[in-house]
This record gives structure tokens, sequence and C-alpha cells, in this order.
């Protein structure tokens, strides 16, 4: 149990740095290169995703609700599903609103509120946002893979470890 204690900080230490890295890296591509290329770089690798997590060929998950029938991948669970851009922000809006009452939300908490399952306890439980890091930040961008458009959720502000 202590072992696996250690080894569970030691993953959590080590993902705040490679999310600090990223962050730097990041505030500096805007720098050096611009809001526009930088856009562009976050499409292309975006696309890559699509292309390399091999998307044409994944089910795709059909979503309770209200929402649009746009093909919206999830590049942090690596799912396809149906929903649309408004859906997803306004359910955004609403944890955002819960993290300033809660102060917290969990991964899995983001994904019940856009209409996925939740992930394993040790993901979807133990990574999330709350106010010391930020809210959730949603960044859209729209692909073409084989004539098909899909749309990609990143997040500005990524999902950390809590605990």
């Amino acid at each position: 149990d202590t072992i696996n204690t250690r080894r569970n900080t030691a993953l959590a230490a080590a993902y705040a740095l490679s999310l600090q890295d990223f962050a730097d890296y990041k505030r500096k591509a805007l720098e050096v290169v611009g809001e526009k290329k930088e856009e562009q770089i976050r499409d292309e690798v975006n696309k890559e995703k699509l292309i390399k997590d091999n998307v044409k060929d994944m089910p795709i998950i059909h979503t309770s609700g209200s929402g649009g029938k746009i093909p919206c991948y999830d590049p942090l669970s690596k799912r396809l599903f149906e929903s649309d851009m408004e859906t997803l922000r306004s359910a955004v809006n609403t944890l955002n609103t819960r993290i300033i009452d809660e102060m917290y939300i969990t991964l899995n908490e983001y994904y019940a509120e856009i209409g996925l399952d939740p992930l394993s306890d040790c993901i979807g439980e133990s990574m999330g946002w709350d106010l010391e890091h930020g809210q959730i930040k949603p960044q859209f961008t729209s692909q073409l893979v084989n004539g098909v458009p899909y749309l990609v959720i990143g997040h500005n502000n990524p999902p950390h470890y809590m605990r």
C-alpha cells in the first residue's frame, strides 16, 4: 500500500511537471509564432491525432439529450460521440458554475455532463478542475478526415491530478 502511494505521488508530480512544461511551451509558442500560426499547428496536431487514432473506424457513441449529431472526438479518452458545440459549451458553463459552488469537478463529472460514460476511478475520479487551477476552458477545432467533419475537443486548461 505504501509503495502504491509513493508511485501515485511520483506520477502526480511528473504529471504536474509535464503540465507546467506544456503551459510554458504554449505560452512561448504564442509569443514566437503568433496566435494564427499556433492555431494552425494545433489544427495539424489534432488532424494527426484523428488519423493516428483511426477515428474513421471507431464506433460513434450516441449520447442522450438534445445535442446535435456532429461527430465529436475527445482525445483525452479517445472516444467518438455525437453532440454539437452549443451543447458542449452549455455543459461546460454548468460545470464551471458548479466549480465555483463545490470547489472542484472530476473528469467523470465532466464526461457525465456531456453524455459519456465515466472512466476508471484512478483517472476519472483523480483528475479534474478546481478553483485553484482554473475552470474548464474548452478549445474546439474542426477537422476533415476522409470527407467527414469532426469537432475535436481540446482544453486551454486541461484537467489536472487532484489527489
